[in-house]
């Protein structure tokens, strides 16, 4: 067989590269249609597919591993696009400082760096370092707020993938958020996007925190009063249906269980932040937001310090207990209505001729048919709803599986508005 010279990396032999049914005549004929196990184990660590000889290699480390750069090398603040600034301060210190990310395309990203000679590229072995993502053996120091994480940890090793090595290092961290963006929280909107959860280094973590925790306390604040608002209304409502005759609407259910979702995602959002922000900060006088107690007009219900916000408030202490109770029966109330409405709906046609209306359960939420029509449906047998054909040929299959009734003839088989499968011979 054929192989592609002249495309081989050094240090492989032809026989690696080759294309199993014909030469390679550019380097990704020989790695992109090969099985993962048919490549070189240094596949196990470099993704060749982005493999560029004459500008060097975009590298991606293994599972388990993140990505690690040095500070004296590029800089601090790890985030966004790469704008190398080394720090010449930490030079020469024992064990080195690293910071969270590497460069890769001129973005700072968690798992993959690039290789090669650019100022925005890791020039050396040392440079850029895949870590495991903990270790036995570290601890951590906070002064004036920045974290500084020591401790011995595997780095994978390039050239041998299985391989690794135990270095001590120091790794500056980076923490959490749901960042919103410049948008604001849209509570009416079921559809609406809460944020995403990103990661931001000391500095720019404490630079969205102010504006990120008004943002948060105003959605808490909100779906706190709808979800009260809720239980009054239907809570007491549901205990009182049985003489009132009355249903719950799923549709409003499901809005219901929208916002209790969404209030629980806040929370330990706000949980998060508020551990955060209390080890960041370097001064306790940082920790606040919102100097005037509010946003656009609404009185926010942070703890407070005279008028501003000193701490949130994520629902979760001893004095929200009475309230979590209440939400708690509310979601398991919700949940009924729900369940009971994606319930399969049964019966026959005859049923649905007659008008026969449906009980409600004990509890008067039910939305589904009744016990005995739910027996009904599920004793029913596929033979009371064949037409003569289909009995003829289940009598000739035996004791006919689902499979083998699938099998018949598509004629067969119709389509009623209901959503039900029918046999019929028309």
């Amino acid at each position: 067989m054929p192989t592609a010279s002249g495309l081989v990396p050094a240090g492989f032999a032809d026989s690696t590269w080759q294309h199993i049914s014909g030469p390679c005549h550019v380097l990704n004929d020989c790695c992109t249609r090969r099985h993962l196990s048919e490549r070189p184990r240094f596949m196990a660590f470099v993704d060749i597919d982005q493999v560029d000889p004459a500008n060097g290699s975009k590298d991606t480390c293994p599972e388990s591993f993140r990505c690690v750069s040095r500070v004296s090398r590029f800089g601090r603040n790890h985030i966004g696009d790469v704008i190398p600034m080394p720090d010449t301060s930490v030079a020469g210190e024992e064990p080195e400082l690293y910071e969270w990310n590497c460069p890769y395309n001129r973005e700072w990203t968690e798992s993959r760096f690039s290789s090669g000679d650019g100022e925005d590229e890791c020039q050396t072995d040392k440079d850029c370092l895949c870590i495991q993502r903990g270790s036995p053996n570290m601890h951590s120091e906070l002064r004036d707020g920045e974290e500084i994480v020591i401790g011995e940890f595997k780095t994978a090793s390039k050239k041998e993938p299985d391989k690794t090595d135990l270095k001590r290092l120091r790794i500056i961290p980076h923490y959490q958020m749901r960042d919103f963006g410049a948008t604001s929280l849209d509570l009416d909107n079921p559809h609406a996007t809460l944020g995403m959860i990103k990661k931001f280094g000391q500095t720019q973590w404490l630079d969205k925190y102010k504006d990120n925790a008004e943002k948060v306390q105003w959605g808490l604040d909100n779906y706190h009063d709808a979800i009260e608002n809720s239980f009054q209304k239907k809570v007491r409502l549901a205990d009182e249906v049985v003489k009132q005759e009355h249903k719950l609407d799923p549709a409003e259910a499901q809005l219901d269980l929208m916002a209790i979702r969404r209030f629980q995602i806040l929370s330990n959002d706000c949980v998060s932040m508020r551990d955060t922000v209390a080890k960041l900060a370097p001064q306790a006088a940082k920790e606040g937001f919102a100097p005037t107690g509010g946003r656009n007009g609404y009185k926010l219900r942070c703890f407070k310090e005279g008028d501003a916000c000193r701490q949130l408030n994520c629902y979760v202490g001893f004095h929200a207990l009475p309230f979590l109770q209440r939400m708690h029966k509310l979601k398991t109330k919700l949940e009924a209505v729900v369940s009971e409405r994606d319930a399969p709906v049964g019966g026959t046609d005859d049923d649905d001729d007659k008008g026969e209306a449906t009980a409600p359960s004990k509890d008067g939420m039910s939305l589904g048919s009744s016990g005995d029509n739910d027996a009904a449906n599920r004793s029913g047998s596929a033979q009371a709803m064949a037409s003569p054909e289909q009995s003829a040929a289940q009598s000739s299959l035996g004791t006919a599986s689902p499979l083998a009734v699938a099998l018949l003839p598509s004629k067969l088989w119709h389509f009623r508005p209901a959503s039900r499968l029918r046999v019929g011979s028309r």
